[in-house]
């Protein structure tokens, strides 16, 4: 379940991007085998494009409806409240749901418009963020 959320939550980041939309809300839905339909939704923080910040919101959601042993039948989300970007500075910016890393502007925006070419042209499990793959490192003492 938590890769298929991941999964969304890229191909989310990849429209918002190609549209140069941002989402203010951020909604998953869930379809369980016997009918029952759970909904949770969560603030952004204002104009979000970014795929780390809507991985960690995607994750956070699942973790809070993902409670039944049913089988899944569908699993659903959607960026509501879009909007395009503010060409004028904010005074006070709203907190941020994840630090993502310190990247340059401009070389995370080309960074992701070459996924987002490479995911077009070749499918999107040909690159994937690390941290679907991540496993905690054990130390041997």
């Amino acid at each position: 379940m938590l890769l298929v959320a991941r999964t969304l939550a890229g191909q989310a980041a990849a429209t918002l991007r190609a549209r140069d939309l941002g989402a203010a809300h951020l909604r998953l839905a869930l379809l369980h085998a016997d009918g029952m339909v759970k909904t949770a939704h969560s603030r952004t923080g204002g104009f979000i494009q970014d795929e780390t910040a809507l991985l960690a919101i995607a994750e956070h959601l699942l973790g809070k409806i993902f409670r039944r042993r049913v089988r899944v039948s569908r699993l659903w989300l959607s960026a509501e409240k879009l909007a395009e970007p503010q060409r004028q500075g904010v005074l006070f910016p709203p907190e941020p749901v994840a630090q993502p890393p310190a990247v340059e502007p401009q070389k995370a925006k080309r960074l992701l418009g070459i996924l987002d070419r490479i995911h077009s042209r070749y499918g999107e499990k040909m690159l994937c963020a690390g941290s679907v793959l991540a496993t905690p490192c054990k130390r041997a003492m």
